[in-house]
């Protein structure tokens, strides 16, 4: 849930953890990251069918262009099922940084990834766990608070958007899905919001982000204004 006290000056969130670059790269700022189209795309024929999930581990090599070699797979579950070389196909769709932090070229260096192929990625494209790497500042979401809802004395909002990840980690196609309360145009003064928002490209539980479908809660909070502004 995003959360904002006006008043404080702050916005209370909880970012996903930047990616440190280190020359065994665990976690690597991914500029690009296969979709759930791509996944779906390489899905075995015969798990596809069967409706059966499968995990997989790589131990890959950067290329000095920041692309991933041949990766080689650590383990496969299950096994004799085809996920090891679907998960290296999706492999091919990361690209990270061509440098280590220290200047010195990416290429040789290794990542490990867990690669995830879930049934229920097969019917919905659904993002459960998004990392944010960029939000809209305090002023912009206080920017945001409606007019009409400030002068009718109404302080306090949730708004749930649904949006797109695109391919950058920005989102697109953003809808209101929920507004309580409604009539005040919560709903409408956020949307505006949404190019704003960015999501990290890959997330830890090894599923894809992009082109994926994500819920972004937002509460508002205008109650410390008031209180901060009659004790004056």
């Amino acid at each position: 849930m995003i959360s904002m006290r006006f008043g404080l000056g702050f916005v209370a969130l909880a970012l996903g953890p930047m990616a440190a670059q280190a020359a065994a790269l665990p976690d690597p700022p991914w500029f690009k990251a296969p979709s759930f189209a791509d996944f779906v795309a390489a899905y075995p024929e015969g798990p596809k069918a069967a409706k059966v999930g499968g995990r997989v581990e790589l131990d890959c090599p950067f290329l000095a262009s920041g692309q991933l070699g041949r990766c080689d797979v650590l383990s496969e579950k299950p096994a004799g099922q085809g996920f090891g070389a679907a998960a290296r196909k999706v492999a091919q769709g990361f690209v990270g940084p061509t440098e280590l932090s220290n200047g010195r070229t990416i290429a040789g260096s290794h990542t490990n990834l867990v690669i995830n192929f879930a049934p229920d990625m097969l019917d919905q494209a659904k993002v459960a766990q998004p990392l944010w790497t960029a939000l809209p500042t305090p002023a912009q979401f206080q920017a945001a608070f409606p007019d009409a809802a400030s002068k009718a004395g109404v302080l306090k909002a949730k708004v749930v958007m649904t949006c797109t990840v695109a391919p950058d980690g920005g989102l697109t196609g953003c809808g209101v899905a929920s507004e309580d309360p409604a009539g005040y145009g919560f709903g409408a003064a956020t949307l505006p919001l949404a190019p704003t928002f960015r999501v990290k490209l890959w997330g830890t539980d090894g599923r894809p982000v992009v082109g994926g479908t994500v819920r972004v809660p937002i509460r508002y909070d205008l109650q410390q204004v008031t209180d901060q502004a009659a004790a004056k």
